[in-house]
C-alpha cells in the first residue's frame, strides 16, 4: 500500500514539475522575443555607462 502511495505522489510531482518547466519556458521565450526588438548597439551604450560609473566609483 505504501508503494502505491509513493508512486502516485511521484507521478503527480512529475506532472507538476513538467507544468512549471513549461510555464518557465513560455516566459523565457516571451522575454527573448522582447529582447530581440532592442537594437544591438544599445548594449554597447549600457556597457560604456556601467564602465564609466565603475571607474568614477573606484576613483573616489
Amino acid at each position: 500500500m505504501l508503494e502505491i502511495i509513493a508512486i502516485i505522489i511521484f507521478s503527480i510531482a512529475t506532472f507538476a514539475i513538467a507544468y512549471v518547466l513549461g510555464l518557465l519556458g513560455m516566459a523565457l521565450t516571451a522575454v527573448f522575443i522582447v529582447l530581440e526588438d532592442i537594437p544591438s548597439w544599445l548594449w554597447t551604450i549600457v556597457l560604456l555607462i556601467l564602465t564609466i560609473a565603475t571607474y568614477t566609483g573606484l576613483r573616489y
